[in-house]
């Protein structure tokens, strides 16, 4: 090996384990000061009491640092989303309420479903993309969720890289669109919005005005590149979701990133007259408040897999990292490439330029 790579190599097998350090001993988001963190865990999983008869159910130690709710009624408990099943969450939510729970997932990608086995009354979508997740995920496939690259240290008692699996589970009922879910004094009304995934559901609880939107949307760069991503209905889903503006005043989304990183979509995709992305202003970890403002965007191509812009992407939409979202109009680099500049037009107009000193293609 040349002495240049392997001299890259060893940097990099040094940077990775300081940079998942220093992800475990970052501080929770300013946000998080808003709510109480109750004294009630498994060792895992840090719960926060929201307004409304809601707790938040946060998985901090995972990469993916995902939020499971637990909705209360005077008889009985929603958990939208149980989470990746490295805590018991089940545990967690008897230490919560007394009543019995029905389980409903945002979608069943694996950070979602994980603690379904423990649950005897599952809600589910008829999709064939249920029933298959509805099968576990074994080993070989879900590994790398409680690595030391992924996960903080310690992991829950027996859990380990040789025995981690996402656990088989029944669903009990289906669900369909509109479908509301009496939990005794309160209503919580489902809606299907495939496009993430053919199985995504959002829930609407219209008295105490909050959308639960899973990761169908949240603040951050979303999340629509695997196979089982259908962008025409994910199209249509987000403008529905957008006309419940009026209806909404605070999104719980099931993912609070909103750090740097890619926005992953499929080149060439075409989003129309799309509204891709619900309100920004004051966009919080666990809850976006004044929930709905529409960023509509004109017929243009989203750019595929870009952390900054290139020429390539003049007219396009771009998702910055930190969220910020508008159409590329200008774009210009110095003859060796070693500088550029672009111009972003906002929502509503504004223009915002970026000077920078980055290999823009790197």
């Amino acid at each position: 090996m040349p002495a240049k790579k392997f001299l890259i190599a060893l940097a990099l097998l040094i940077a990775v384990p300081a940079i998942a350090q220093m992800r475990c001993d970052a501080p929770r988001p300013p946000a998080f000061a808003k709510y109480e963190k109750l004294d009630v865990t498994d060792g895992w999983f840090e719960v926060y009491k929201l307004p409304g008869r809601v707790f938040a159910l946060f998985e901090p130690r995972q990469a993916e640092r995902v939020f499971s709710y637990l909705i209360v009624g005077e008889k009985r408990a929603l958990l939208f989303d149980s989470g990746f099943g490295i805590g018991r969450i089940d545990q967690v939510v008897k230490k919560l309420t007394p009543l019995p729970v029905v389980v409903i997932n945002s979608h069943t990608h694996y950070d979602h479903m994980g603690g379904n086995y423990a649950f005897s009354e599952i809600l589910g979508v008829d999709s064939d993309y249920t029933r298959k997740s509805a099968e576990g995920k074994p080993n070989s496939a879900v590994a790398e969720m409680v690595s030391s690259r992924l996960t903080c240290p310690p992991l829950p008692d027996g859990v380990t890289t040789d025995n981690y699996t996402i656990r088989p589970f029944k669903v009990t009922g289906t669900l369909k669109d509109g479908h509301k879910i009496d939990l005794g004094g309160r209503e919580i009304e489902v809606l299907l919005t495939p496009g993430h995934t053919p199985d995504a559901v959002c829930l609407l609880d219209r008295v105490q005005r909050q959308m639960f939107t899973g990761d169908t949307l949240y603040p951050g760069n979303l999340w629509l590149f695997v196979p089982e991503t259908d962008l025409d209905a994910y199209q249509r889903s987000i403008e529905r979701l957008a006309k419940l503006a009026g209806s909404v005043d605070v999104l719980r989304p099931a993912d609070q990133r909103t750090h740097v990183g890619k926005f992953f979509e499929k080149a060439g995709t075409d989003f129309g007259a799309a509204t891709l992305v619900l309100r920004r202003k004051a966009a919080e970890n666990l809850s976006t408040p004044d929930a709905v403002a529409r960023l509509v965007l004109d017929g243009t191509r989203v750019l595929r897999s870009q952390v900054w812009p290139t020429e390539r992407d003049l007219g396009s939409i771009v998702l910055l990292p930190g969220g910020e979202a508008g159409v590329l109009r200008s774009w210009e680099t110095s003859p060796d490439r070693s500088e550029w500049t672009w111009s972003l037009e906002l929502h509503g107009g504004a223009v915002k330029e970026r000077h920078g000193d980055d290999d823009a293609d790197d």
